[in-house]
């Protein structure tokens, strides 16, 4: 008789109905060894696989229909490029950076949020004639951020050419729309400067107005968002503010990075970001106390009606990864 453990002939009855098997030295019970025969759920015995192999074949039981489908689909990626401010004499370096990662991650969105262009020759901020403005031109800041815009978008642009088609969307930030509140308050500037002169068109993107909020895959992005009775945006904790927007929502004007989620006993999480730097200089009018605030992009993984996995990325990272040097020292010389 064969032995049910180890497959070998060896086995022998050894009285009162039960079998040793002189090979391993194990015994069973004859009536065991019919029982365990054929039961579907367990495996063969070394007997019943064949002569030429004594280890059992396991199965792999087919994939349902559609399940390697599910696991290769990706929801949509977000990236976003958080306030540049970018005026005449201040780095650029990190913006060929970002485009490089850009490029390399290949989003399905690309939302820039706003203050891309500085524009300090039409601060509110600061009086006419005083030595802040001196020297600051209209032409200046439309060049320094068409010329920087372009610098991001070129290794976009050539990775592009392969077929990858994202959506480009341009919030304009509160710095852009200095140029449309200096028309409201001197018309006779009228046709003279305007938002067209950033150019955002040129490289594909669709551009929102002023506050105005776009949706894409539940996440609501605008430059920020204000409190229902005042112009002014809703500020607070981000407690607060998700009290107060009720829906995952991004924003920039803020410099540093806050973030906070919410788990909603519907089922779902919303989300709440605040991303406003994104620039190598320093704000003279933050003092020496204030210039030390995160800076960098953020990348949402997984976005799906309004949830989200973010990842922050800083311009330290950035500047390792692609550039090859450290921040620290690139500021300092």
């Amino acid at each position: 008789m064969t032995c049910p453990h180890c497959g070998s002939d060896k086995a022998k009855r050894n009285g009162m109905g039960r079998f040793l098997c002189t090979e391993c030295g194990r015994t069973w019970h004859g009536r065991a060894a019919k029982a365990h025969t054929g039961i579907p759920g367990l495996p063969p015995l070394p007997s019943e696989i064949g002569a030429e192999s004594k280890t059992p074949t396991i199965v792999v039981p087919k994939c349902k229909r559609g399940a390697q489908k599910i696991a290769s689909r990706r929801n949509p990626q977000h990236y976003i490029i958080p306030d540049l401010q970018l005026r005449k004499g201040v780095p650029t370096e990190h913006l060929a950076w970002i485009g490089e990662d850009i490029a390399r991650r290949k989003p399905d969105v690309i939302v820039c949020i706003g203050d891309l262009w500085d524009m300090p020759s039409l601060s509110f901020h600061d009086a006419p004639g005083s030595l802040t403005k001196e020297g600051a031109r209209y032409e200046d800041d439309i060049k320094a951020g068409n010329d920087g815009l372009a610098l991001l978008m070129a290794p976009v642009q050539a990775a592009m050419k392969d077929g990858w088609k994202p959506r480009l969307i341009f919030c304009e930030g509160n710095h852009e729309y200095r140029i449309q509140r200096t028309i409201e308050a001197d018309p006779r500037y009228a046709g003279v400067i305007g938002m067209h002169h950033c150019n955002v068109e040129k490289f594909g993107f669709e551009r929102h107005k002023f506050l105005h909020v776009v949706e894409v895959d539940g996440v609501s992005y605008s430059h920020y968002f204000q409190m229902a009775g005042s112009d002014r945006p809703i500020g607070g904790s981000m407690d607060n503010r998700l009290n107060k927007v009720c829906t995952t929502f991004v924003q920039g004007h803020e410099q540093g990075l806050l973030q906070h989620r919410r788990p909603l006993p519907v089922g779902r999480t919303i989300h709440g970001i605040v991303c406003g730097s994104a620039y190598c200089h320093s704000e003279d009018y933050r003092g020496p106390q204030r210039n030390n605030e995160w800076r960098g992009v953020v990348v949402l993984h997984d976005v799906r009606n309004g949830d989200c996995d973010p990842m922050p990325l800083t311009l330290k990272y950035l500047a390792r990864e692609y550039g090859g040097v450290d921040l620290h020292d690139m500021i300092a010389e």
